[in-house]
């Protein structure tokens, strides 16, 4: 994982990744809002946030920033998948889901609490995230 004094710049460079990704999968597309899929993802998120807070410090804003973009991100990804309904909206939304999973591994294995198979869960579900998102444009 980057050193501690490196976070912050790889935290803003896959911000932007996400508000990106955000960008291309709600092209042409109309929100409904489907709360079915808004639901839980809030509601795991503020669970989360809450697993994490005491242990954030300095870092509350720039995490609930992060978490908020990348919901938002798995929302819309969800969002494009339910209204078109094919395999390559699948994909996104899968890839979406997993990138999510990686990063709140990330984030507990920071600042939460360290575990010793943290860098190959998080590399791989990333790497897996990925290779989804990327095959959904293919």
């Amino acid at each position: 994982m980057l050193p501690k004094d490196r976070f912050i710049p790889g935290l803003l460079s896959f911000l932007l990744a996400h508000i990106t990704y955000i960008i291309a999968f709600s092209m042409a597309l109309e929100l409904t809002y489907t709360w079915p899929l808004i639901f839980p993802l809030a509601i795991i998120a503020m669970l989360y946030l809450t697993l994490l807070w005491p242990s954030l410090a300095e870092m509350k804003v720039p995490v609930l920033v992060y978490m908020s973009i990348i919901v938002v991100m798995a929302w819309i990804s969800g969002e494009r998948y339910f209204s078109l309904d094919n395999t390559a909206s699948f994909y996104a939304f899968i890839g979406a889901v997993i990138f999510l999973f990686s990063d709140a591994t990330l984030a507990f294995d920071r600042f939460k609490k360290q575990f010793h198979s943290a860098y190959a869960v998080i590399i791989v579900s990333y790497y897996l995230a990925q290779y989804f998102i990327a095959f959904s444009v293919i």
